[in-house]
């Protein structure tokens, strides 16, 4: 099976980027235990974010939100109410992966 991505945009209100950072934080981390996410990465222009979640597979990716506990539903309202616009529809499959940190591994052994 192929990785998967989910890419997530995030238009913030002002004052509220430490908040929408920790919240993000918080909500991350239970993807990651509990949904089975294998990364997420955060992107800022201005007070605009692009989040970037890498899933081993679309299956994983579509059960994940269904296996968070329910303390994520208030997380994933947390982080809403800090933006003026929130668009998470974007969804891809991986083609290739050229992890430049897996490149330098293999070179120092």
């Amino acid at each position: 099976m192929k990785k998967h991505v989910s890419l997530h945009y995030y238009s913030v209100k002002e004052g509220k980027e430490e908040e929408f950072i920790a919240t993000w934080k918080l909500l991350n981390d239970m993807y990651f235990r509990y949904g089975g996410s294998l990364s997420s990465r955060i992107h800022r222009q201005l007070s605009n974010y692009y989040e970037y979640i890498l899933w081993p597979d679309r299956n994983t990716y579509l059960r994940a939100k269904s296996a968070l506990p329910a303390a994520a539903l208030a997380l994933r309202a947390r982080l809403r109410a800090c933006c003026k616009k929130v668009d998470e529809s974007l969804e891809m499959e991986v083609l290739e992966d050229l992890d430049n940190q897996d490149l330098l591994k293999k070179a120092k052994s």
